[in-house]
């Protein structure tokens, strides 16, 4: 192995692990696909030191850049999308753009950043179409993004929480509302039908008054026969 190209790994190497300690500083987790491609790297530097054929060394000393410039694009990307979810949580808040620029009053152009490394992401699809100074302009443009919501961040959960209270109580006094509206439909349908009761009972105590009375007539007409033929 040539001194030269064990140098160069290891810079990339340490590329690599200095991509992912940024990732871990911001406060996210580790990044286990990092750790794998550094872990294979190793290995095939052990290799190349274990052999003696050209052809081999020259082969896992290959392997072993590959390795490790997809730990370092790995940790970036990593990082792009875990600051891109970071951003999005905010947008998931249900405040508008609006409401947010109250706290942050560059939330729009903060978006816009997001956008932006959200279609750089797109265009480098594998480790050799880096373009290792836009992803590093991305990544610190999205940590001043987070540090920005974060400072602004106690504001606006309590303007989240003042938002949907008053929704709460909207949607109370609404519902509230509709009850009272259910009950007075509900009391004007037993006034109705107290009063269609009330009217079929006077029209039923009419008719039997008028039958009695019907009764009564053909009882006396029936008594002064009885008594002009005695």
């Amino acid at each position: 192995m040539t001194s030269r190209r064990i140098e160069d790994i290891r810079d990339r190497f340490s590329e690599a692990e200095l991509a992912l300690k940024k990732y871990e500083r911001i406060g996210l987790s580790t990044l286990s696909s990092v750790l794998n491609e550094l872990r294979y790297a190793g290995q095939h530097i052990l290799a190349a030191d274990a052999t003696a054929v050209e052809e081999e060394i020259s082969e896992h000393l290959y392997k072993a850049e590959r390795h490790c410039a997809r730990a370092k694009f790995d940790a970036k990307e990593s990082t792009i999308l875990a600051l891109l979810k970071w951003m999005a949580h905010y947008r998931s808040l249900g405040l508008t753009a609006e409401e947010l620029c109250e706290f942050v009053p560059d939330w729009k152009t903060l978006l816009a950043t997001a956008e932006k490394s959200r279609s750089l992401l797109e265009q480098c699809g594998h480790a050799k179409d880096i373009d290792e100074e836009s992803l590093d302009v991305a990544i610190a443009d999205l940590i001043s993004a987070r540090e920005k919501m974060i400072a602004a961040e106690p504001d606006i959960l309590s303007a989240r929480e003042k938002k949907f209270a008053k929704i709460g109580e909207e949607k109370q006094a609404a519902a509230d509302e509709s009850r009272a509206a259910e009950i007075r439909v509900a009391e004007c349908r037993r006034i109705l039908e107290d009063r269609r009761y009330w009217r079929s009972m006077s029209i039923a105590w009419f008719g039997i008054v008028i039958g009695i009375l019907g009764l009564a007539g053909t009882a006396y007409g029936v008594l002064l026969t009885l008594r002009s033929m005695q």
